[in-house]
């Protein structure tokens, strides 16, 4: 099937959810089909991709996005039209870039798979951008949303073209030690949207009651200083940790002893997702996108943004290896369901059907 091409469009290919969905995707359909990815906003590649994969980057700096938007459409229209008359199927991911391809695509007609990777209600869109999905999303062949929850979000014309495909997450091979740290581990990106500095104010109260405790924060983003500012305030230095980006981060995920999501929202945590499946107890925020996945069952909900809640949780799982177990043992169960290959099986039939149809 080398005959047949899949041209992903992604905003980058850096340490996001979204984008290692890309990479494990691209990576999945390399085996049988010629594969490119084409970012819009950086040089940026952080995920490792099969050598026969094509990335092309249109920018090299996450910079001056508005006043590119002629330059990427123009650039993706070219290279759409030379492709008319192959058989390729086009799929683009997250809102803004999927308005830019489907923009850049309207005189091609290339077949198009587009995805919602997060919170249509509190991602930030304006109603310019919501007003063009409603306009452009109707003409991709299928729209690949995470859950129910972001499907029911739109209009009768782009659901009739849904379909809800979960994260592809696990199974992973390697297991939780006999030993681990004392300590809580959050992973995502250091941004207003995770929500970092309620987790930082929380651990500080849990840490006035067991000051051999630890928090880790794995990530990067633009609000690095103030949040090593806030830990510094509290005097939590030496007891909040924030390393960075990693390249063993389930290993250091496996080795604390409760892992923490302190979203505000989230389209589908692939961080929560990933710990579940590791079968570490989690806490988190009782976020929409998570429905059908997550419940009280299988990890300690806390209300968004209360901090109270967050730190009773955090208290609560401290020591207390009966309720860990439980969380653990019911996560892990929970996450057998939404494995890499029944997922890729999803995505695989999605696209063997546009490709049919096209």
């Amino acid at each position: 099937m080398k005959d047949r091409e899949i041209l992903f469009i992604s905003g980058k290919m850096d340490k996001g959810g979204g984008e290692r969905v890309v990479s494990i995707l691209a990576n999945h359909f390399a085996k049988t089909n010629h594969v490119r990815i084409i970012t819009l906003l950086s040089h940026s590649q952080e995920y490792e991709l099969d050598k026969s994969i094509e990335v092309i980057h249109l920018s090299d700096k996450d910079n001056h996005r508005i006043l590119k938007l002629p330059y990427w459409v123009f650039k993706l229209a070219g290279i759409f039209r030379k492709m008319r008359g192959r058989r390729v199927v086009v799929v683009s991911f997250i809102a803004r870039v999927n308005i830019v391809a489907m923009a850049a695509n309207l005189f091609s007609g290339l077949p198009m798979v587009i995805s919602e990777r997060n919170d249509p209600l509190s991602d930030g869109r304006n109603i310019l951008t919501g007003m063009a999905a409603d306009l452009l999303y109707p003409k991709a062949e299928r729209i690949v949303f995470q859950s129910n929850y972001a499907m029911n979000l739109f209009g009768r014309r782009i659901r009739e073209k849904g379909v809800v495909i979960p994260n592809p997450i696990g199974p992973f091979e390697i297991q939780r030690p006999k030993e681990v740290e004392k300590a809580f581990v959050n992973v995502g990106r250091l941004a207003a949207q995770k929500n970092q500095t309620l987790l930082i104010k929380a651990f500080a109260e849990v840490s006035l009651i067991h000051p051999d405790y630890k928090l880790y924060i794995y990530g990067e983003g633009p609000l690095r200083k103030q949040l090593e500012s806030l830990v510094n305030e509290l005097g939590l230095n030496g007891r909040v940790m924030m390393p960075g980006i990693v390249n063993d981060i389930h290993e250091r995920m496996l080795g604390c002893e409760v892992f923490v999501l302190s979203s505000d929202y989230e389209g589908q945590s692939n961080a929560l997702l990933e710990a579940m499946a590791l079968g570490m107890p989690c806490i988190a925020t009782n976020l929409p996108g998570h429905d059908g996945i997550v419940d009280k069952n299988n990890v300690y909900l806390v209300e968004i943004g209360n901090q109270e809640q967050m730190k009773d949780a955090m208290l609560e799982m401290i020591g207390n290896h009966t309720i860990q177990k439980g969380f653990g043992g019911n996560a892990y169960e929970t996450m057998l369901g939404f494995d890499s290959s029944s997922v890729l099986t999803e995505w695989e039939e999605l696209v063997g059907k546009v490709f049919d149809n096209g």
